[in-house]
């Protein structure tokens, strides 16, 4: 006698939809994604080929106008020298900044005494606002500045001097500006890489003979490329979005980003500004698909049949040393000029990176302005002039624009960092562990989010914020930002690595998913959990483009953004720059031991 088997009801169904793990754990991210990401960057190819503006009006519906936005931007005069500095300026700054990255991530990761001073150092202008470079600039760019006196230091004091502050000059000296504060952040990912690489690769190579070159270009470059692309896309976008700069101080020397902020908030044109951001996410790809094919993998070659010009010149050198066999003498010397070659580099870096912002932290507890003034151009100025103290200080926190702007990005940070924390790793953890049928289409979602810059959704942003109300508010610096495309990659790469016999053990004990999460888990994901704090406070601590288009209420301006309206002074730089760099020296170990467990290097 067959059973009949009962059908749920429609209320059982339900219940157990909502309290499906992969529901609890995709759906707030899924949605904000969607919301404010995907959305955005629809609306933004659609807007691109109409006349929509950002204030509509009744009389003029909106239309579809083809090419004409398009050819528009060719009469425009600022389209012309923004395009060709967005393009200059990504051309010179992405390998700059790479390159230099790579070398100081080399330095670095060397175990000699002191290197992680250096690495501090050399992140300190990452941590820093456009306004504290824009101080920083004022300082090292005058005639007989530290700029003047660091080519003196390092024997290039023969080279003419310029005139920075020239407009013929501006774009030289915007690009000296991104590399300098960019740089740091690209050290850190080569950095957490080469510590990735196993020693044994290392000592086998040096058995099969390799030197120190051979070494690097065989083995270690190969094993860099995944962080290399990081790197590169990275630097791409930050690049290519170039905004805070011009408003600051290259007014004469526009970008295309400074062209969209002009056409959204002064001519309320968003069909012209969309179709601005859909150029910069072409200049974008272009740069994508120039580094994938400069960085892709090719076929193993053999080491003596292609011998670069680096290798012959070296062999050519050593060759009637060859026979030399030196003595333990003569190898301890040579190691001790090898250690004093590398802290002498290392030195050069330091003072190029850190040395402005040593000068600003000095002249801010010195009290003795008028002495200082007198030692600004020469190196005594890195160090205080007693006497000391923190009355400046005092005076600025008295300020009451700055303590409002303080508060607001205090109380940004405070609701954005646990609720991005939890919307993202929720959803990573749910991509990294079910098997669902929407897994794949996610997954690609957030892989995609990750290569379109901010610009391609910024516009129509600013309109979905109108729409619900929010310009002049607290929530729009938080909630388009809880869910975020990188944070969800960086958790995803991180839990793939993640030992499954710790959630499988887990769950024999009878602990559900939610428990598996949060006591197995979240506790052993504290490195990438740093990472993703680290990153994300940087972003919002220093953000300017948003807050400049959505709030104008001096009640709700985070502290960038209230310090620009007044003159900027040595502790307005330090206000801003020492949340941050406190978040570095905090977070650092852990942000390095999470990309080697694997947010980049998989």
């Amino acid at each position: 006698m067959s059973r009949s088997i009962a059908e749920p009801s429609p209320q059982a169904r339900k219940k157990f939809v909502l309290l499906n793990p992969v529901v609890l754990f995709s759906f707030p991210a899924v949605i904000l994604l969607l919301i404010f990401s995907v959305a955005p960057v629809v609306m933004t190819l659609v807007f691109a080929w109409t006349d929509q503006r950002l204030i509509p009006v009744p009389q003029l519906p909106t239309e579809f106008i083809a090419l004409r936005n398009f050819t528009r931007l060719l009469e425009n005069e600022i389209f012309a020298p923004a395009l060709r500095n967005t393009i200059l300026a990504t051309l010179l700054v992405v390998p700059l900044q790479v390159s230099l990255g790579l070398m100081m991530a080399l330095l670095v990761n060397q175990r000699l005494p002191g290197m992680q001073i250096f690495r501090t150092l050399y992140f300190l202008p990452a941590t820093t606002s456009v306004l504290v470079v824009a101080l920083v600039a004022s300082r090292m760019l005058v005639p007989g500045g530290l700029l003047e006196q660091f080519l003196n230091t390092i024997g290039f004091g023969f080279l003419p001097v310029i005139d920075w502050n020239s407009e013929q000059n501006h774009l030289a000296q915007l690009v000296l500006w991104l590399v300098w504060q960019g740089t740091g952040l690209q050290m850190l990912v080569f950095l957490a890489a080469l510590q990735a690489i196993p020693k044994e690769l290392r000592e086998a190579s040096s058995l099969d003979g390799a030197n120190a070159w051979q070494h690097f270009r065989f083995v270690t470059s190969g094993l860099l490329r995944n962080a290399s692309v990081f790197a590169f896309v990275s630097a791409i976008l930050r690049t290519a979005q170039m905004f805070d700069q011009q408003y600051i101080a290259f007014k004469d020397q526009p970008s295309l980003v400074f062209l969209v902020y002009v056409e959204t908030l002064k001519f309320f044109r968003v069909g012209s500004a969309s179709a601005v951001a859909l150029i910069v996410s072409i200049i974008v790809v272009i740069g994508f698909t120039i580094q994938w094919w400069m960085l892709r993998e090719r076929r193993s070659r053999i080491p003596s049949l292609n011998e670069t010009w680096i290798e012959r010149l070296s062999r050519m050198f050593s060759a009637p040393f060859d026979r030399i066999k030196p003595n333990a003498m003569q190898i301890k010397i040579l190691g001790l000029t090898r250690v004093a070659i590398t802290y002498a580099i290392a030195l050069v870096f330091a003072l190029f990176f850190a040395a402005p912002m040593m000068q600003i932290f000095s002249s801010a507890i010195s009290l003795d302005t008028m002495q200082f003034d007198l030692e600004t151009k020469s190196w005594r100025s890195l160090f205080p002039i007693v006497p000391v103290g923190l009355d400046l200080l005092l005076v600025n926190l008295q300020n009451p624009q700055i303590m409002q702007g303080l508060k607001n990005s205090l109380l940004t940070a405070v609701f954005l960092l646990p609720l991005n924390i939890l919307v993202n790793g929720t959803f990573a953890y749910a991509l990294a562990r079910f098997k669902f049928r929407a897994r794949a289409p996610l997954l690609f979602m957030v892989i995609v989010l990750n290569f379109v810059p901010f610009l391609a959704q910024a516009v129509p942003l600013v309109l979905i914020v109108k729409q619900l109300e929010w310009i002049d508010a607290p929530q729009t610096q938080i909630v388009p930002f809880i869910a975020s495309a990188l944070s969800v990659f960086l958790f995803h790469q991180f839990f793939l690595n993640f030992p499954k016999e710790l959630e499988d053990a887990a769950t024999v004990d009878g602990a559900s998913w939610w428990h598996v999460f949060w006591c197995v888990v979240v506790p052993l994901s504290l490195p990438v959990c740093a990472t993703v704090t680290l990153l994300t406070f940087l972003a919002s601590w220093n953000n300017f483009f948003w807050p400049i288009v959505t709030t104008f209420d001096p009640a709700f301006m985070p502290l960038a953004l209230s310090i620009t309206d007044g003159s900027v002074d040595e502790w307005d730089a330090v206000i801003v720059t020492l949340p941050t760099l406190i978040m570095f020296l905090v977070f650092q170990r852990c942000f390095i031991r999470s990309i080697t467990s694997g947010a980049i290097n998989e």
